[in-house]
């Protein structure tokens, strides 16, 4: 199966929140630029092989399948959306459409970007399903910090000596 990762991402203040533009990549290379314009629309992708004609075989809003005409890529795609884990959407599982498939790839960058950032810092831990972050001094010894905030919190997980794919998964998960 595929790898779809994102680069290049920029972000912005638009109409109706915060958008982005972005290179979608499958295996390395890059097959789409999307688009959030932040204006309570769908996302826009300007697949490259847009010369390479394909049938998209995707599912409608009802999960019901359907399919249109798109490009290799597109086609692709739509197909490796299918095959990922529904959500739950009022009280039943959906498949994701692309753009909530880009959206979490948006969301897991910022959030390791974010994670990143407060390592230099901060003790970052989970408490209870809760993420938290406490400062460290110049100066201070993390493991010192760590064992004092453990006294304090005894069912917190530290994510600063995790490995940065396991600390990534944990966050996401608590909403850091």
């Amino acid at each position: 199966m595929s790898q779809y990762t994102i680069s290049k991402l920029k972000t912005f203040d638009g109409m109706q929140g915060q958008g982005f533009s972005l290179a979608l990549l499958r295996d390395g290379k890059t097959v789409a630029e999307v688009i959030n314009n932040a204006r309570g629309g769908a996302f826009i992708f300007r697949w490259v092989d847009i010369e390479a004609r394909a049938t998209v075989k995707t599912v409608d809003y009802k999960d019901e399948p359907c399919e249109f005409g798109g490009t290799v890529e597109e086609a692709m795609f739509h197909a490796y959306a299918l095959t990922l884990p529904k959500h739950k959407h009022f009280d039943r599982l959906s498949f994701l459409t692309p753009d909530m498939v880009v959206e979490q790839m948006v969301d897991a960058l910022q959030c390791e970007r974010r994670l990143k950032r407060a390592f230099k810092t901060k003790i970052v831990f989970i408490e209870k399903g809760i993420p938290y972050s406490y400062p460290v001094r110049a100066g201070q010894n993390l493991d010192v910090v760590m064992a004092a905030v453990k006294k304090h919190y005894p069912d917190a997980v530290m994510l600063n000596p995790l490995p940065v794919e396991e600390a990534l998964a944990l966050a996401i998960q608590a909403g850091f």
